[in-house]
């Protein structure tokens, strides 16, 4: 009986650890997952009262001290229950000790991304990108990585391309004319000033080393286009 006891209680323990895990990734409607977020936790701790009930009955019930077993099983139980919700409430204190939680503040999770649209005492809840609200108990954070990107960061990508150029005219003349043709492309980064060099000289012709940013390599790609153009008509 009792064997039996140990490998049912360690399958419910290895079931509720990998339904805990995969509810948060599972391709599921939004309503059914905050469903099961929400009551997950009720049922794990109804399942496992049972449990206890029905296995320490099943042992004990024929002996005489049965009722005393059956209260301090029960004072078990409470003790569980009441670290069940006093352990997020814990590991709370210590991720908001360790980490500036602000609403509307962006954050990466493993498992999900977004702002942060509550902070509670037990909970977080994040808003992501659609619009869903999502609630993750602190003590399933404990073990994560918790990153908050920099929105105030602009990525932008450099693009280098190199440009002949006749020498009828001061090489300085061209750096000016070629520095005023990239600030005016549309796609350039204007925030970010180019850097434009002349890298060689020949008989008849210079060479220019062009160097600026865009937020992306097709827009680089696209001014590259554009300057070239430009320079076609020189």
């Amino acid at each position: 009986m009792i064997i039996k006891l140990i490998v049912i209680g360690l399958g419910l323990l290895l079931f509720f650890r990998l339904a805990g895990h995969y509810i948060y990734v599972l391709p599921i409607k939004k309503t059914m997952r905050i469903f099961f977020i929400r009551y997950f936790p009720i049922l794990e701790t109804a399942t496992w009262i049972i449990f206890i009930y029905l296995g320490l009955r099943g042992i004990f019930e024929e002996h005489y001290f049965w009722e005393i077993i059956l209260f301090i099983a029960i004072l078990v139980v409470l003790f569980f229950i009441s670290w069940f919700f006093l352990r997020d409430f814990l590991a709370g204190i210590f991720i908001k000790s360790e980490n500036q939680l602000d609403i509307n503040k962006s954050i990466n999770l493993p498992v999900i991304k977004g702002k942060i649209n509550k902070i509670g005492y037990r909970s977080i809840e994040i808003k992501t990108e659609n619009g869903e609200l999502t609630k993750i108990p602190y003590s399933k954070l404990a073990n994560d990585i918790i990153t908050f990107p920099n929105e105030g960061k602009e990525y932008c990508v450099k693009h280098i391309i190199e440009l002949t150029l006749k020498n009828d005219r001061p090489y300085t003349d061209y750096l000016q004319m070629l520095r005023m043709y990239v600030l005016n492309i549309p796609w350039t980064h204007i925030s970010k000033d180019p850097v434009i060099s002349l890298e060689g000289t020949s008989i008849d012709e210079y060479t220019f080393k062009v160097e600026f940013y865009a937020l992306n390599k097709d827009q680089a790609q696209r001014a590259e286009i554009i300057l070239r153009n430009h320079l076609k008509k020189i």
